[in-house]
């Protein structure tokens, strides 16, 4: 059957099984969160046809996913360097986690 007025909507639990096929490299839990939160945040859709799923919103989706991905895999980095700076000068383990704890993402430096 043609889903030509997007009549036929679909499940959300079809978007999350998919959106966990798509970036399976990746935990299940991490990618399902993601998603939700782009559901709260209304960036998701709560509500898609099958056909503006495949036509406009599966590509922004996991476009957005994989950016989300890269910023936090980046700020994960830098925590790390930061750490082994930490631990190299022998500053407490508890004082440098705190400031880790601290880090504001949107002001990441990037290269």
């Amino acid at each position: 059957m043609l889903d030509y007025y997007g009549s036929i909507v679909k499940d959300n639990n079809q978007i999350d099984t998919e959106m966990i096929q798509y970036f399976k490299e990746y935990n299940e839990n991490y990618i399902l969160e993601i998603v939700n939160e782009l559901r709260r945040v209304g960036t998701l859709p709560l509500e898609n046809s099958v056909s503006g799923w495949m036509v406009f919103v599966r590509k922004f989706i996991i476009d957005e996913i994989k950016e989300i991905i890269s910023k936090e895999t980046h700020l994960s980095k830098q925590r790390l360097e930061f750490m082994k700076y930490c631990d190299s000068v022998n500053l407490p383990p508890d004082i440098s986690q705190k400031i880790c704890g601290f880090i504001n993402p949107k002001i990441i430096i990037s290269r």
